[in-house]
């Protein structure tokens, strides 16, 4: 086990983005997608059932929130350790023929002369989500939260109505969206469950900072290089993961609580949280692995872990705020994610930019229900309504 070049390869490569504009979140979770598609089904926990570390990460923001940036810097890693990655643009029979395709057996590292894990590992890199799932296509969703849970065979249809299957398939998503196209591409009765109950809502309503000069410079370069030899490290490992008592403590002092501290009030993030504690146990294995190839999952994962799904869970609630069944459930997202992104505007504003959507009567209601959700201030000052957006 060769000794890691950087003491965490997530904060470090949070370093090496530093100088670009996408937000703080967009880039932390390109990092732990990025460790999650080099570790794939070789790299798993025992639990009573196996974990594996893919995640479903969707970047949500408007236009301009520099989401595909983000992608960017994670997708150069990638293609330059050959991971497998899934065009953005395939048929439901493509994608499983290239999990199928991907199919690969790995000797046990405890007996080398044993086959200890037959995987077929693949990462979805799309950048136009919508692209990838297509408008209201069932099928494929439903294909994805079959996929999601790491089964050890996946039994399909094929198109002559025969059936096939794939041992070990394991598919890990880094995607990116608006708002507005989460609303279209999901249907109502999908959200709260199924798929979107898997994925993880990287909302932002902006970037996170103007970058005149984005080169890199040469510090940055010698950084890059690092991180790179360290994702090579990570990227051969392969076993079981192993728990610490200290872990065990963290995790039992932790999971009894959990129902009593569920951090959204939304019926449609019910089934995020029922699954919350295994994204917690595939977290600490990203995270583990961010340090070192030990394999020994300890009390700091749990905890630098849980900080992580802390600061996405705060604004995620905000993806899904259009979905529903209120009329102007989508135009009230839409305004939402303005009010984010100016923090300060008048009623008159929001009016001006959103008069083909709502009237002032249907504009004063939004209003109204946001100020009681506290989402926003509202003061009347020199004749004008002015709606501040209240910082969570």
């Amino acid at each position: 086990m060769a000794d890691r070049k950087v003491k965490d390869w997530i904060e470090s490569y949070l370093e090496y983005t530093d100088h670009t504009e996408p937000c703080h979140l967009y880039r932390e979770w390109v990092a732990v997608s990025t460790i999650a598609s080099c570790l794939q089904r070789k790299c798993y926990l025992d639990w009573g059932q196996t974990v594996y570390p893919n995640l479903y990460v969707i970047l949500v923001g408007p236009s301009g929130a520099r989401k595909g940036t983000a992608m960017g810097y994670g997708r150069y890693f990638l293609k330059e350790l050959k991971v497998r990655m899934v065009a953005e643009s395939i048929t439901r029979e493509a994608l499983i023929r290239e999990v199928k395709n991907a199919t690969e057996n790995l000797t046990d590292p405890e007996n080398p002369g044993l086959i200890g894990v037959t995987h077929a590992s693949v990462t979805v890199h799309s950048p136009e989500l919508t692209v990838f799932i297509g408008w209201d296509n069932k099928q494929l969703m439903m294909d994805l939260t079959d996929l999601y849970d790491c089964n050890e065979r996946w039994e399909y249809r094929t198109k002559n109505m025969g059936t096939d299957t794939i041992h070990g398939p394991w598919i890990n998503i880094l995607g990116a969206t608006t708002p507005d196209l989460v609303q279209k591409t999901l249907p109502l009765d999908a959200v709260g469950g199924g798929l979107t109950a898997r994925m993880m809502f990287v909302y932002a309503s902006r970037k996170g900072k103007i970058s005149i000069f984005p080169q890199l410079s040469k510090e940055d370069e010698g950084l890059r290089n690092l991180l790179l030899q360290d994702l090579e490290e990570i990227k051969m490992m392969r076993g079981q993961f192993k728990i610490t008592e200290a872990f065990l403590d963290s995790w039992a002092d932790w999971y009894p609580k959990q129902d009593g501290n569920n951090p959204f009030s939304d019926v449609k993030f019910s089934g995020y949280f029922e699954r919350r504690p295994w994204t917690m146990l595939k977290m600490s294995m990203i995270v583990s692995a961010s340090r070192s190839s030990s394999m020994i999952i300890d009390a700091v994962d749990f905890r630098e872990g849980l900080e992580i799904l802390k600061r996405v869970e705060i604004p995620m609630k905000k993806t899904l705020a259009g979905v529903g069944k209120r009329d102007d459930a989508d135009v009230m997202s839409k305004i939402m994610s303005y009010i984010g992104m100016e923090r300060e505007t008048t009623f008159n504003d929001i009016l001006a930019v959103f008069y083909n959507d709502v009237d002032p009567e249907g504009l004063a209601r939004i209003i109204l229900t946001l100020q009681k959700i506290n989402y926003c201030d509202v003061v009347e000052k020199n004749r004008k309504t002015i709606i501040k957006y209240k910082e969570k």
